[in-house]
């Protein structure tokens, strides 16, 4: 699924009972010019390894798993990992 729009973000968030916890930091980037502006100003290679903390809902995850060797995302909240796995 994708997750280019705050509709399509809420429709997956209540599919999951997820509520975003602010306090812990949770907002999702989904803005493709900003993802790919992260990107770019990255610098990424396709021989990297990244450590990626938060990843949200992997729009982000995604963009990097396509520019680099390898990505390992992390996140505390398991209902994140549940949405991730899922």
């Amino acid at each position: 699924m994708s997750f280019d729009t705050p509709s399509k973000v809420k429709e997956i968030l209540s599919k999951y009972d997820f509520k975003p916890m602010h306090r812990r930091g949770q907002n999702f980037i989904i803005d493709k010019n900003i993802i790919q502006k992260i990107i770019q100003q990255s610098q990424i290679t396709p021989t990297d390894h990244i450590l990626e903390i938060g990843p949200g809902l992997g729009v982000l995850t995604n963009e990097l798993s396509a520019n680099a060797k390898k990505v390992l995302a992390v996140d505390i909240d398991k209902k994140i990992i549940n949405i991730l796995e899922n």
